[in-house]
This record gives structure tokens, C-alpha cells and sequence, in this order.
């Protein structure tokens, strides 16, 4: 997966990945995993990008990323949900 349009002095993004369109999280509503980390864009190869897991086959898969906000600032809103299908 791999991102643009970032700003010069962002460096870590919060990525997430799920077969979950609404990326749910909570305990009894969630029906599959959620991928979620914390990326330094600027060490990635090509820049601010992350390689997946092994996935599933024949799956669709949605991600978004947003810049991580330091110490206690409001987090950033999520960028648009994408998606795409393994073969």
C-alpha cells in the first residue's frame, strides 16, 4: 500500500487494513481482523508505503492512513477508504 500528498514534515502514519469497510474494533461487533500500526513513512521503501501480511485469496481488503499526531493533539481525519482484491 503505499500513499501521497503527505506533507514534508510527516513522518509517521497510522495505517489500517481490514476485510471491514467500517474498520470496527469492538468487542462482539467486530467480525474480523483489523490491521492497525504506526508506519515511519520516511524509512519505507518506496517512500510512505507498507508491505501487507500474507492475505486471503480470492478477498476484497479496505485500508485508509492518516498522519499520527504527536503527544496529546486531536487526531487526523482518515483519508478515504480504498480497497482492492487479492487474486
Amino acid at each position: 500500500l503505499a500513499w501521497t500528498g503527505a506533507p514534508a514534515d510527516v513522518f509517521y502514519y497510522e495505517v489500517q487494513l481490514s476485510k471491514d469497510p467500517a474498520f470496527t474494533t469492538t468487542p462482539g461487533r467486530a467480525f474480523t481482523s483489523v490491521f492497525h500500526l504506526l508506519v515511519h513513512g520516511g524509512t519505507t521503501t518506496p517512500v510512505n508505503s507498507w508491505a501487507t501480511p500474507a492475505l486471503e485469496p480470492r478477498s476484497f481488503y479496505y485500508w485508509r492512513v492518516r498522519p499520527r499526531v504527536q503527544g496529546d493533539g486531536t487526531p487526523v481525519a482518515w483519508s478515504s477508504t480504498f480497497t482492492f482484491e487479492t487474486p
